[in-house]
């Protein structure tokens, strides 16, 4: 081999780089090859166009499924922070954190007011004040199964009261662990089906913090 080496320099490099092969080949029989690694698996998002995280790595925006006069839809909603929660606000909505209080854009007077209670809460003492309170503008009633919204079918208390041009509601529920209260303002009108689907959506979408 030394002589061939020396005769022609490129013949002997092909020779020794079959050689190595060889070496190799028998150092690693017996073992499975290896799968080869092209890139890096990305954990999946609630939505695709999603970039960002809010705080403790809940998405920035999130899409939920609504159904409308029958019809369904996607849209998409955008994370904002509360006092000690997080909820995700649709595009036809604000949000004032420091009253945390959810509200539509074009007409404020559809609007939520959202209270994270304490852990030692009294149920029978939030209604007694919420009976008072929505007493004064109708007479008030506890509602039962069909009678509540599909989306709030399983709060802890919904009560109402309502006058020809406006209804309240005081709504108790547990979400995720933690029980939030919520007086919802809704004035008789167009946009009352719709202001009550989007506000349960993003309402039981709530993440405490």
């Amino acid at each position: 081999m030394l002589s061939l080496i020396c005769w022609d320099p490129v013949l002997a490099s092909m020779v020794l780089a079959l050689a190595a092969c060889s070496e190799n080949k028998a150092a690693n029989s017996g073992n499975d090859e290896a799968p080869v690694v092209t890139g890096t698996a990305q954990p999946t998002r609630d939505t695709a166009a999603d970039p960002v995280s809010g705080s403790g790595g809940t998405p920035a925006e999130k899409t939920f499924e609504l159904e409308l006069e029958g019809m369904k839809e996607e849209k998409t909603a955008v994370l904002a922070e509360g006092n000690g929660y997080s909820l995700y606000v649709f595009d036809i909505f604000n949000f004032d954190a420091t009253n945390d209080k959810l509200m539509m854009d074009f007409d404020e007077n559809y609007n939520v007011e959202i209270e994270k209670l304490p852990a030692d809460y009294n149920l029978d003492e939030l209604k007694t004040v919420a009976e008072a309170v929505l007493s004064e503008l109708g007479e008030v009633h506890e509602l039962q199964d069909n009678e509540i919204h599909p989306l709030m079918q399983d709060a802890l208390l919904v009560l109402k009261s309502g006058a020809s041009d406006l209804t309240k509601q005081y709504i108790v529920k547990d979400i995720g662990g933690s029980t939030y209260a919520f007086k919802v303002n809704k004035p008789q009108g167009e946009a009352s089906d719709g202001f009550e689907t989007h506000a349960y959506l993003m309402l039981n979408a709530i993440v405490t913090q």
